[in-house]
């Protein structure tokens, strides 16, 4: 018997099984980031989170793919709209140039900030021998904390446009 029936989805076994194993993955990540964590906020409040990433450490590429394809799917949706929504709509236009510069905050910012940390975090990995004090910290890891902080603040930046640009596609405030 396969794991997969006629349809090619999995059966509810298999599936479960699959569940769990994700799921324990995770829990293990979460063990790991307490047990390693420098910074008192991680270790002792577990103000964190814990995700699954492809084996280079990105999102998934459909993901990816997503965040491009909502403003050509907008694009599409408009042309075919006959009418009932125009790009000279306010709300519309402002959605749109909103989403413009999210993807500049996202490519411009985050992503370049993302490049620089993996390279120091890669430097870290690469310096051996065991750390006698809290004094004995390497520089990159004051870098890292430094890169850390303005890749959340860049976050923060998108994802509080990305809420207004939701609130303009949903509520057509002015239409």
């Amino acid at each position: 018997m396969t794991a997969t029936s006629r349809q090619g989805r999995l059966d509810a076994v298999t599936l479960e099984v699959l569940r769990s194993r994700l799921q324990a993955t995770a829990e293990e990540g979460a063990i790991t980031i307490e047990r390693t964590a420098i910074s008192p906020v991680i270790a002792e409040s577990r103000d964190y989170s814990c995700t699954l990433l492809e084996a280079n450490g990105d999102a998934s590429r459909v993901a990816e793919f997503f965040v491009y394809a909502v403003f050509v799917l907008g694009i599409l949706l408009v042309a075919s709209s006959k009418s009932a929504w125009k790009f000279s709509q306010g709300w519309l236009s402002a959605a749109l140039a909103l989403y413009f510069i999210d993807l500049g905050v996202l490519h411009g910012f985050v992503r370049r900030l993302q490049k620089r940390y993996d390279q120091v975090a890669a430097q870290l990995a690469e310096t051996t021998g065991p750390l006698s004090s809290s004094d004995d910290r390497p520089s990159q890891v004051g870098v890292l904390e430094q890169l850390e902080q303005r890749l959340q603040l860049g976050w923060g930046i998108f994802n509080i446009l990305f809420l207004i640009i939701l609130y303009l596609m949903v509520f057509k405030p002015g239409a």
